[in-house]
């Protein structure tokens, strides 16, 4: 079958996510926001991702397996977003990450990657900070 193993990932995630979407519904009002919250966005995003690979024909094999430059850059990317989050904190750390990611690794325009981060670092303060109250680094510089 074509992407057996990408459509066998997705229906897991799929599952997975809609057990713990059933389950948070389970909890008290105040402790079933966290599942909703990152549950139903979730099932979206995976029910697209499934049927995404459904439509999808079988393309040339692109190599995703870490040789050792792969892994390196990998890390150094996330050491670098560690270390914006402890030097000016999370929300400006990650529009900061967002944007030189976007535009270096990815090779977005910089409008592109201002809109990106920008609407990513929006959404992200409004579900944590706003909607949860959940306590984020403030950064060595702002805290």
């Amino acid at each position: 079958m074509i992407n057996l193993e990408e459509r066998i990932f997705s229906g897991s995630v799929l599952v997975f996510i809609l057990l713990f979407v059933i389950l948070g519904f389970g909890y008290n009002s105040i402790a079933k926001i966290a599942p909703l919250v990152v549950g139903i966005p979730g099932i979206f995003l995976a029910t697209l991702q499934l049927l995404a690979n459904f439509r999808r024909k079988e393309a040339k094999k692109k190599s995703y397996e870490g040789n050792f430059k792969n892994i390196l850059t990998v890390w150094l990317w996330l050491a670098y977003y560690i270390f914006l989050i402890w030097l000016v904190g999370f929300f400006i750390g990650t529009f900061l990450f967002i944007i030189t990611f976007s535009r270096f690794f990815s090779n977005f325009s910089l409008l592109r990657s201002v809109f990106f981060g920008g609407t990513s670092t929006i959404i992200t303060y409004l579900l944590l900070s706003l909607l949860l109250e959940f306590p984020l680094p403030k950064g060595f510089f702002f805290g």
